[in-house]
């Protein structure tokens, strides 16, 4: 048996790029950077995403350059020109800090990201709607 299993935290490098196909299915392609200290040494990793969702052009209006994001996925090679690229393939992407820039200043909000069992059976099951 195989997993291949990815989770880590980063933020955005730039906007979320979201392409189409003719099918209508969309691609979205983006840059997570993760930084590590070790004493006074510093290494940050640019890990190359793809997510092919319908749900990342939604996303892709939230979540913009600067933003800290949990991406989970898995880890895909391959092979170009004689090497060797890696690729995660996000299958999820989660707002945990948004920056807001202004003029003159940065603010980072914290975001509550909401997980699907949190949500209330009244939200899901109620009874104002008219079908």
């Amino acid at each position: 048996m195989n997993i291949n299993i990815f989770v880590f935290t980063g933020r955005l490098v730039a906007d979320i790029d979201v392409r189409f196909t003719k099918q209508g299915a969309a691609i979205g392609r983006f840059i997570v950077a993760y930084s590590e200290r070790y004493k006074d040494i510093y290494k940050t990793y640019y890990f190359h995403c793809t997510m092919y969702n319908n749900k990342i052009a939604g996303i892709a209006e939230f979540i913009n350059k600067g933003d800290l994001v949990l991406v989970e996925g898995s880890i895909h090679k391959n092979k170009k020109d004689e090497k060797e690229y890696t690729n995660v393939i996000a299958k999820n992407i989660q707002l945990l800090k948004k920056k807001i820039r202004t003029d003159k200043n940065t603010i980072e909000i914290k975001a509550t990201p909401v997980m699907n069992n949190e949500i209330e059976d009244s939200v899901l099951f109620d009874d104002n709607y008219d079908f």
